[in-house]
């Protein structure tokens, strides 16, 4: 119901502005169906956005890559 009444005024933004809530969204979800307690959830979304993470190589690079690809295809693909 959201998406209808602000739909006018977002499809004024280009689709990849439009769709990164949503991919967002879904990854930080994804993170806590994946964990296996909530302070290993807690612990992954920090090094997501940097807090805790000693250095870059603590999040793997194929899930950051994973990461991307999957972001390239949302944004490529009709209806995704």
């Amino acid at each position: 119901m959201t998406d209808h009444a602000l739909q006018p005024r977002f499809q004024r933004w280009p689709k990849l502005l439009y769709r990164w809530p949503t991919f967002v969204l879904v990854l930080v979800g994804w993170v806590f169906v994946r964990a296996e307690s909530l302070p290993t959830a807690m612990n992954w979304l920090g090094k997501m956005v940097g807090i805790g993470a000693t250095a870059q190589r603590d999040v793997p690079q194929p899930l950051r890559a994973l990461c991307v690809l999957c972001f390239v295809v949302v944004n490529i693909r009709p209806e995704t």
